[in-house]
């Protein structure tokens, strides 16, 4: 039986976006965009398309987020941000938990276990590159 190879951190990281736990892009399409998206917003960043920056930020398309707004308030959002800014107390629960999510709508229990497990997984990735940096020293 052949092993997997093993991920990457930047992979690891990547397959927690929503967007890849929810079926909106594949690892591999971030993983192949994040060299020039990465470079385009360290040289210019005003360079970046509004969809590049919401891949980038993981953040869901317009459509998404305009009715994941539009179910959880009556405010837009700019509306919304302002009011987080301005008095964050007064935000409803579902408008708080709107802004957590980045404007997804909130995970469920599965997406909290498969996202525990990539967690452990990354955390295991990166241990294992320090502890070979400690070794080559």
């Amino acid at each position: 039986m052949e092993s997997k190879p093993e991920k990457t951190i930047l992979e690891a990281y990547m397959g927690l976006y929503m967007r890849v736990s929810r079926n909106h892009s594949t690892l591999e399409e971030l993983v192949a965009a994040y060299p020039s998206l990465k470079e385009k917003s360290l040289s210019c960043p005003s360079a970046l398309t509004g969809e590049e920056r919401r891949i980038f930020l993981d953040f869901p398309d317009v459509d998404m987020e305009t009715a994941n707004i539009r179910a959880a308030t009556a405010l837009s959002r700019a509306e919304l941000i302002e009011k987080a800014v301005a008095d964050p107390n007064s935000l409803t629960q579902e408008e708080t938990l709107l802004l957590l999510a980045r404007f997804w709508t909130p995970e469920t229990d599965a997406e909290r276990v498969v996202i525990w497990e990539l967690l452990c997984e990354t955390e295991e990735i990166i241990m294992g590159e320090e502890e070979a940096s400690f070794e080559a020293y």
